[in-house]
C-alpha cells in the first residue's frame, strides 16, 4: 500500500511552556515520502498559547512536504471537542493525534506510522507499557499518593475496557492513536473531554479495526506542569463513555439515521453503484472481471454519464460502493485506487465513493457481500436503505443490497463465475436500470 499524507492533529489550550517546542519538533521530525499536515486547534488560551501558535504558523510557510492549518475555537470546549474539529478538517490519508505538551516523543512517529505504510495495520496505538518502563507510568515529583491513585485507576479502566470489548490492549488510553482516515467513515462522535479517548478507540474496535500496539517513550508531567485530567470529575465520564460506546448502535437501523444524537426518519432514497463493470469498463481475463491496472485502462462505459445525470436530476444521491481487494493482495497500490476514484468523481456526478481494500481473509465488515459499506454510507448521508436501489454486476453486489433491503439490479455481463440466483431486476446496462428506477419513482 502506498499512502502519501498524514494529518497530525494537535489540540492546544494553555500550553505556553511547551507548545512552541512541541510544534517545532513535529515540523522537523523526518518523515520521508510523506506529506504532513499540521492541524492545530487552539481553544482561546489565557496564557498566550494562541499568540505562540500564530507566530509558529506565520514563520512556517508551506513547502513541498509540510503545511500548517490553524483552527481557532472561541473558547475551551474540551480536548475531545478540539480533536473532533481537527478530524473534520483533516485531508490526510493517515490521522495521528499529538498532544501539545512534551510527555510523548515525536521521534516515535516513524514506528507508529510504519505498520500502516506497510499495509500490516489500519489502526496503531503507541503503548507506554511495552517498553523498558513498568506500568507505573505516572511518577510525579510531588503528590506521590495521587500518582499511585491514577496508576491504579488506569489499571482498572484498561481492564474494564478490555473486558467489555473483548480486547487485550496494554494501553487504550495512550495519546498516540494513529489510523487510516477512512477508518472513521460512517462513525459519529459525541464526547468532548477526555472521554473522547474511550469513544474513539471503542468505535474503531467495534467497526472491525483492531489496533496494533508499538512501544513509545513517555515522561509524565504533574499538575503543576499543566496536566489537565481532573481526578474526580473525569473518571465518571469515562465509565459512561465506555458503556455507551460498547452498547449503543454503531450504525443506524435501516430507514433511520442519527443526526446530532437524535433519531430522525431518513430523508432520502439513494442509488448505490458498484464500480468496475457498472461505471467503468472491467478488465476481463479468462472470463473474470478485474479492476483497471493503470489509469490508462480506466474508461467510463458508454451511456453511464447520461444515466447518472438523469438520476441526479431526479434528486437521488449517487454513491459508489466497491470492493478493491487487489490493494490487500499487493496487485495494485492504494495510490492507483485513489487516482481512479479521483478520475471517477471528476468525470461522473457521483456524491461519494466507499471502498473496501481488504481481501476475504481479513474477515472485515465492509467487503461485499457484507453490507458494511452500505451501512456506513446510509449513516453518513441519511439514506433510507429500504427505499434505495443498488446496481451491480456480480453476486457479491446483489447479496449486499438484498441484505439491507435495497431494490437490486443485476447487470449480467456474462462473466465465467457464479451468478446471483435472486435479484429484483436483470438489466443489460446502467441505462436500462435508470429507466426502471425513474419509472418506479414517478
Amino acid at each position: 500500500m502506498s499512502t502519501s499524507s498524514v494529518s497530525i492533529i494537535i489540540a492546544v489550550y494553555n500550553e505556553a511552556p511547551t507548545v512552541s517546542a512541541l510544534l517545532e519538533r513535529v515540523w522537523e521530525q523526518p518523515l520521508p515520502g510523506l506529506h504532513r499536515e499540521l492541524i492545530i486547534v487552539e481553544s482561546n488560551s489565557t496564557d498566550g498559547s494562541r499568540g505562540l501558535v500564530a507566530r509558529f504558523a506565520a514563520s512556517h510557510p508551506p513547502d513541498e512536504s509540510r503545511c500548517v492549518r490553524v483552527i481557532h475555537q472561541p473558547g475551551p470546549r474540551g480536548k475531545g471537542n478540539a480533536i473532533r474539529e481537527g478530524l473534520a478538517a483533516a485531508t490526510g490519508d493517515i490521522i495521528l493525534i499529538q498532544d501539545a505538551d512534551l510527555e510523548y516523543d515525536v521521534g516515535d512517529f516513524p514506528e507508529l506510522l510504519q505498520p500502516i505504510l506497510d499495509g500490516r495495520a489500519q489502526f496503531v496505538l503507541g503503548s507506554r507499557h511495552l517498553g523498558a518502563a513498568d506500568w507505573k507510568i505516572r511518577k510525579f515529583a510531588t503528590g506521590t499518593w495521587l500518582a499511585t491513585l491514577m496508576n491504579l485507576a488506569g489499571i482498572f479502566f484498561h481492564a474494564f475496557f478490555n473486558l467489555l470489548f473483548g480486547t487485550r490492549l496494554s494501553d487504550p488510553t495512550t495519546m498516540y492513536k494513529v489510523f487510516r482516515a477512512d477508518c472513521l467513515r460512517g462513525l459519529r462522535f459525541h464526547c468532548d473531554r477526555f472521554d473522547f479517548d474511550w469513544e474513539l478507540i471503542g468505535k474503531l474496535v467495534r467497526a472491525g479495526y483492531h489496533p496494533v500496539e508499538v512501544p513509545v517513550s513517555y515522561v509524565s508531567r504533574n499538575y503543576a506542569a499543566g496536566k489537565k485530567i481532573h481526578p474526580w470529575r473525569d473518571p465518571p465520564t469515562w465509565i459512561v463513555a465506555i458503556l455507551r460506546t460498547r452498547f449503543e448502535r454503531l450504525y443506524p437501523r435501516s430507514g433511520t439515521a442519527t443526526v446530532s444524537g437524535r433519531r430522525h426518519a431518513a430523508r432520502r432514497s439513494a442509488v448505490f453503484l458498484d464500480r468496475d463493470g457498472v461505471l467503468n469498463r472491467a478488465v476481463v481475463r479468462d472470463g473474470r472481471p478485474y479492476s483497471p491496472g493503470s489509469l490508462a485502462e480506466f474508461h467510463i462505459l458508454p451511456g453511464v454519464r447520461e444515466a447518472l445525470q438523469a438520476l441526479k436530476a431526479r434528486g437521488y444521491p449517487l454513491i459508489v460502493v466497491t470492493n478493491q481487494p487487489d490493494v490487500a493482495r499487493g496487485d495494485a497500490s492504494r495510490t492507483l485506487a485513489d487516482a481512479i476514484h479521483a478520475q471517477l468523481r471528476a468525470q461522473l456526478p457521483v456524491d461519494a465513493v466507499f471502498a473496501c481494500f481488504h481481501d476475504d481473509n481479513a474477515n472485515c465488515a465492509c467487503r461485499k457481500p457484507k453490507p458494511g459499506l452500505l451501512l456506513e454510507a446510509a449513516q453518513a448521508y441519511d439514506i433510507d436503505l429500504r427505499a434505495s436501489f443498488l446496481v451491480g454486476d456480480r453476486w457479491r453486489d446483489i447479496e449486499a443490497g438484498q441484505s439491507v433491503g435495497c431494490t437490486t439490479f443485476f447487470i449480467d455481463a456474462g462473466y465465467a463465475e457464479t451468478r446471483p440466483t435472486r435479484y429484483d431486476h436483470k438489466v443489460a446496462s446502467l441505462a436500462e436500470a435508470r429507466d426502471i428506477i425513474l419509472a418506479l419513482s414517478r
